[in-house]
């Protein structure tokens, strides 16, 4: 509530519509122009939830229609009697995973629709709030800046599939570039060589400081300039790993074309938001303000030393 009434302060006093946005883009474009203004006020917003487990919990069997209702697609778990959901069940229950506070928004349309194919193949939307979705990325510029000295300022190259205007598809565009937010974005859908020549050129010219995205694409990038024999990007500084496994062939071949490049992996979903990042002596430190995540065999917790299924809870998407 009390980061309700902040935002609604905030678009009334900075004549800023903080429910407008481009979906695939908020955590970096939207994001930007929230964090100057926010600022310090939004630190202290975003640090005040150590503990929110239960009453996540609590908020979702209160609100929530898909778990007033003990929908029985559900797997109830033992453990804590929490339910456990698979993206089907995230699919197949969509509108009834909308809380009550939220149903208004969605029905004008002020949240954000995000779209996504699984690993199964199966297409899925998430919905996010602007506010959610804004402290949610927070925490991932946050750690950037301090581990990484990776500000909002600097150029960013990333990679898209599809563009979107607003929640719907429209056409796309190979290359966008949007300077008010030091940010360029190329087409990796069936890129090829011939893409990759025309994306250099215009790569080179923007002179990214940081690159955010697949390592395959980078690594494609990369072994382009290897064996062209063209200039690399000087200027470049971080690479945020993110969407694959990282075999280590590709890391070798890349840090020997961007030597200057400090190199991190950001584990993430559409579902939950920055999940952990890697800080430079590779470990990966979770983001407990954002999810909180559990190793379970056999319905218990793991030990330390077993291995397990991977359970995370949202803390921050309501």
């Amino acid at each position: 509530n009390n980061l309700t009434r902040l935002c609604f302060d905030i678009e009334k006093k900075y004549k800023v519509n903080l429910g407008e946005s481009y979906v695939p883009i908020i955590s970096i474009m939207k994001f930007r122009q929230l964090l100057d203004i926010v600022n310090v006020q939004l630190n202290e917003c975003a640090s005040i939830d150590e503990n929110k487990l239960l009453d996540t919990e609590n908020y979702a069997r209160e609100n929530t229609e898909f778990y007033i209702s003990d929908s029985d697609s559900a797997t109830k778990e033992p453990l804590n009697d929490k339910f456990i959901l698979s993206q089907n069940d995230l699919q197949d229950n969509w509108y009834e995973m909308i809380s009550k506070d939220y149903i208004v928004s969605y029905l004008n349309g002020d949240l954000l629709e995000n779209r996504f194919i699984t690993s199964t193949g199966r297409p899925l939307k998430v919905y996010w709030s602007i506010v959610d979705l804004t402290l949610a990325n927070y925490n991932l510029w946050k750690r950037r800046n301090d581990w990484y000295s990776i500000t909002l300022q600097h150029k960013c190259l990333t990679f898209h599939l599809l563009d979107n205007m607003g929640n719907r598809l429209a056409e796309g565009n190979d290359i966008r570039i949007d300077q008010t937010i030091n940010t360029m974005s190329v087409n990796i859908h069936n890129i090829n060589l011939e893409d990759l020549k025309k994306y250099y050129e215009a790569m080179h010219k923007f002179n990214p400081y940081w690159i955010s995205g697949e390592p395959s694409v980078v690594y494609m990038i990369s072994e382009y300039i290897r064996h062209s024999g063209v200039k690399t990007f000087e200027n470049l500084k971080y690479i945020e790993f993110c969407g694959e496994t990282i075999p280590h062939d590709f890391v070798t071949s890349i840090k020997a074309v961007f030597p200057n490049a400090q190199i991190s992996t950001l584990y993430s979903s559409p579902e939950t938001g920055p999940i952990a990042l890697s800080c430079s002596c590779g470990e990966l430190h979770i983001f407990e303000n954002n999810v909180n995540v559990e190793i379970m065999k056999n319905n218990e917790l793991a030990s330390e030393s077993e291995s397990g299924q991977i359970i995370i809870t949202n803390l921050k998407n309501k």
